[in-house]
């Protein structure tokens, strides 16, 4: 020890010595001395007897003058002292409160002699220190000549860097006071935006208070940024403009009272600030209500009433990161932290998470209830069952490459990020919708969320493109049969497959007992385990197919390898018992692709085996569905249908005014027509005669094309004009003796946005006597559009799961009243060939004269929680004589509740099976994942019952 103090001596004295060789211009700077001075024999020689005699009364000379010690002195002249006297209103030494702490707060005990070129700007450790015994921080600038102390103390010139034998002495024109909380930006003017704040709400004097106080100090750039965000989006310019009301919370955010806290010592903590909400530390990684962390960048500033720590970002609350989201958030922030999870995840899926992050967009974002139900729809229980390019289409038919505010909406047509589109119908300015391709039109349950590349507005539906509408054969009409690039089996094995024999039971290609689509299906019928059917495929190449599908369907739970071989290389398919199930193999995970046969192999795993399975509509590469039903045409504009639509009839003539050389126009022809009852007859009086619609304004900005029928008992030549612009016209020949439709581009029009007449022009016929009656029109509008409607009296069963009474195996706990069981099993009568509930010749009374019901076996409304805006109750009905009175009275009872839902009996009054459809909004229950106890159907009346119902479900739509 005594051998290491010598050193430290010798250090000293050789630092002195060395000094005697600076040249002329380091004299100036490093005063060179040949006497050897201990740190008092320097401040008696250079009159800092103030300081010396401050010293003496604290009791700090033994402390400094200890001959092997090693401190830094920053001792302030007389006229320093006289100054602070001055200020204090004081004469002496003794007047001065916390005397102590005053002039310890000049001196710093140093490991090697702190000359001004061996500091750097930052802050050091003085020996005064807080009331719980933390070493003050004092704040050192070297960036210009000497050195400035926490902003407010410059070293004195020739009077700095004086050396001696226990340390350095820097003479300084200032006393230095110790600081509070708020003197930080004294200290460091990088963040004065932080003091100048605290002032402006009135939390300075707080801070200046006992404390102890953490506090968390943005800097001048993170108060920049965060102004940025709050001119954006609060219009406020300026710090100084903000309220208080809004301000002050702010800054109490970054205030933990009653603490004195390292950083080290808060980490993986969450503290309650001043304000009230918590903060969290992990590191240096401050977590706020915000959806960007913070970043300590420089810690532990002790002051005497607390400590200070700087961070790269205003910490922001729960109340102001709500309101400045817009200018903080991208797309995808803004998404997720309002809740569509389940969006965000078919986001992150699907490779878009980067690009709603960065790139323009427009999100509709359903809500969570709204995916869960549309994924049930398709008999999907996660998004992973998704094939990852059509989920893809699914987000994209949600986002639009532009930002569009809900002050931007119009109605017309939006082109998606997917390419097709979507229609915002404005009907109702209160409440706009958007018009999918398939479905009831989805609401707006947010409007607005702002983000930095555009925006999000939160809807209660998915959107459905036709793209999935023919994937998965959705529409206005019941689905039809699959189609493939490659049809295996439908009704009958397809060119290139014959029926080999197989093994271990018995298998009938012309089951006609249970099919899935057509009149026949494939009958496997398994003698045990390991039984196999096979057809014979011939060595097809499939090696350019993607995908292979077939639809099984099986009374118990039986797995099944599929094969693309001869062989046991294939992909086991479990089968749920008692549905048709479509099933899709990508060709990539069979091993083996011979395509000598194609087997299915029941491979049951309980040493039994001997299922009946059924095998149907078999193929590669699913192109979609055949429709089923009768084509119906809509247009997005009429014209005339069954006659001209209101709009031309109100707003201009329709009966030739307007035309040139037409003899006569019958607007409500019966003579010949396309479909309907009616159709336009013009009869024109030579050629380059024309019919004209004209003397209206007319928005056509939104459409795309224009389509009418037009039957002719010649060949004509016809020229069809929009606008008055005979520059751009359409030209065309009719057939003889038929309908032809004509569509027309309005590009080939000259797009025009407006117009206020079209014309067609009768062009020549060259074998046509005059006047010419033969022209008849009909269908005509703008933007048609052909939908399926089904020929059945009743809507299909869309969903299986969802139905909780269909009388032939779905429900049915027990029976109330009059007519129990009263199941009919009657082909010729029912609505769908399976069984139904029928009531004949039962006289009504109370709700409890005619009750059926469900206490738990299937509860089919947990899939819909609730978003009961995506869903109706549905029930098919054949009144076979009219209800005199009373209500049917479904009732929905568990946890939630027992709620009824009357339906008016009397509002069928006809004969037939008919499909009755209730929003769910009507129906009264608010949550149908509480419906727990008990589903029922009852009537409540007196009349005399001839009726039958079937079908009983939930629907999503």
């Amino acid at each position: 020890m005594k051998n290491l103090k010598f050193i430290n001596k010798l250090a000293i004295l050789l630092v002195i010595a060395l000094t005697v060789f600076s040249c002329d211009e380091d004299d100036k700077i490093y005063p060179v001395t040949n006497e050897i001075k201990s740190i008092s024999d320097i401040l008696a020689e250079n009159n800092l007897s103030i300081f010396e005699e401050a010293l003496t009364l604290v009791e700090a000379n033994a402390t400094i003058n200890v001959n092997d010690g090693n401190h830094t002195v920053y001792a302030p002249t007389n006229e320093a002292f006289n100054a602070l006297f001055s200020k204090l209103g004081v004469t002496s030494l003794d007047e001065i409160d916390n005397l102590e702490t005053l002039i310890l707060y000049h001196i710093r005990e140093a490991r090697i002699p702190e000359f001004s070129n061996n500091l750097t700007t930052g802050y050091i450790d003085m020996l005064a220190t807080d009331p719980t015994g933390n070493n003050l921080s004092l704040h050192i600038n070297t960036e210009d000549d000497g050195l400035l102390l926490n902003g407010t103390a410059s070293t004195v010139e020739g009077l700095y860097d004086l050396g001696a034998t226990n340390g350095i002495v820097h003479t300084i024109n200032t006393v230095l006071i110790p600081p509070m909380i708020p003197d930080v930006a004294e200290a460091n003017s990088d963040y004065s935006t932080f003091v100048s704040a605290i002032k402006q709400v009135a939390l300075e004097e707080t801070l200046r208070g006992e404390g102890p106080f953490t506090v968390f100090v943005p800097t001048n750039i993170a108060f920049t940024s965060f102004m940025q965000a709050v001119q954006s989006e609060l219009g406020y310019a300026s710090l100084s403009e903000v309220p208080e009301d809004l301000l002050k919370p702010v800054l109490e955010y970054h205030i933990i009272k009653d603490e004195n806290s390292l950083i080290g010592d808060m980490n993986g903590q969450e503290k309650v600030t001043v304000q009230g909400e918590t903060i969290a530390i992990n590191g240096t990684v401050i977590d706020d209500k915000s959806e960007v962390d913070a970043n300590v960048t420089l810690s532990d500033i002790q002051m005497v009433n607390g400590i200070v720590h700087v961070i790269d970002r205003v910490l922001l609350t729960t109340q102001f990161a709500e309101a400045i989201k817009d200018a903080t958030f991208n797309v995808y922030l803004r998404a997720k932290d309002a809740g569509y999870a389940i969006f965000i995840e078919a986001v992150d899926l699907v490779g878009l998470s980067d690009a709603l992050k960065v790139d323009t967009f427009t999100a509709f974002a359903p809500n969570d209830a709204a995916f869960t139900g549309f994924m049930g729809s398709l008999g999907y229980s996660s998004l992973a069952d998704f094939d990852i390019d059509v989920l893809k289409s699914v987000v994209e038919y949600h986002l639009v490459a532009s930002t569009m505010l809900s002050a931007d909406f119009t109605n017309g047509d939006v082109t998606t990020a997917q390419g097709e589109n979507f229609t915002l119908d404005l009907t109702d300015p209160e409440a706009p919708v958007i018009v999918s391709k398939f479905g009831n039109p989805a609401g707006f349950e947010i409007t607005d969320l702002g983000a930095v590349n555009g925006a999000v507005h939160g809807i209660k539906r998915v959107l459905i493109s036709d793209y999935i509408v023919n994937l998965f054969g959705l529409g206005q009409g019941e689905k039809g049969a699959p189609i493939f690039a490659l049809s295996v089996y439908k009704d009958a094995l397809g060119e290139g497959f014959s029926a080999w024999d197989g093994w271990g039971g018995t298998y009938d290609y012309a089951n006609t007992e249970n099919v899935s689509n057509g009149t026949a299906a494939i009958k496997l019928d398994y003698e045990g385990q390991w039984g196999s059917s096979q057809i014979g495929a011939g060595g097809i190449d499939v090696s350019g197919y993607s995908t292979f599908h077939f639809s099984v369907y099986g009374d118990t739970a039986t797995t099944v390898l599929v094969a693309l071989c001869d062989c046991d290389t294939g992909v086991e398919v479990a089968i749920t018992p008692g549905v048709w199930t479509e099933i899709e193999i990508p060709i990539s995970e069979f091993g083996d692709l011979k395509m000598d046969a194609i087997r299915f192999k029941e491979v049951t795993n309980d040493g039994v085996g001997g299922q009946t399975i059924y095998i149907d509509d078999v193929g590669f590469d699913l192109q979609g569905y055949e429709t089923v039903g009768t084509e119906v045409l809509t247009f997005g504009l009429p014209i005339y249908e069954e006659g001209f639509t209101d709009f031309f009839t109100n707003t201009n003539t329709t009966n030739g005014e307007w035309s040139w050389d037409v003899t006569s126009v019958n607007t409500l022809s019966d003579a010949i027509v396309k479909t309907g009852d009616y159709s336009l007859n013009i009869e024109f009086t030579k050629a380059d005669s024309g019919y004209k619609l004209a003397d209206f304004n007319l928005d056509i900005s939104q459409y795309s094309e224009m389509q009418f029928d037009i039957y002719t008992d010649d060949v004509l030549s016809f020229e069809v004009e929009a606008g008055g612009n005979w520059d751009n016209t359409y030209k065309f020949n009719s057939a003889a003796g038929q309908w032809t439709t004509v569509t027309i581009p309005l590009s080939a029009l000259g797009n025009p946005s407006t117009i206020n007449e079209i014309a067609i022009k009768f062009a020549s016929c060259e074998t046509c006597e005059y006047p010419y009656a033969g022209v008849y029109i009909d269908n005509w509008g703008f933007d048609p559009e052909v939908t399926i409607v089904s020929d059945s009296p009743v809507d299909p069963v869309a969903d299986e799961s969802l139905v909780y009474f269909n009388f032939n195996g779905t429900g049915l706990d027990s029976w109330w009243g009059d007519v129990a069981n009263s199941t009919v099993t009657d082909e010729a009568a029912s609505v769908d060939g399976t069984p139904f509930f029928n009531a004949t010749n039962v006289q009504g009374k109370d709700w409890l004269g005619l009750f059926f019901r469900n206490e738990g076996n299937n509860f089919p409304g947990a899939t819909i929680g609730t978003n009961i805006d995506s869903y109706v109750l549905k029930f098919d009905i054949n009144v076979i004589e009219p209800f005199t009175d009373g209500v049917l009275k479904f009732r929905f009872e568990g946890s939630g509740g027992d709620i009824f839902y009357d339906w008016d009996a009397t509002s069928v009054t006809s004969d037939g099976w008919q499909t009755i459809t209730v929003p769910l909004t009507d129906v009264g229950v608010s949550d149908y994942s509480l419906v727990d106890n008990e589903i029922g159907v009852a009537y409540s009346g007196t009349s005399m019952l001839n009726f039958s119902m079937d079908n009983i479900r939930f629907e999503f739509q």
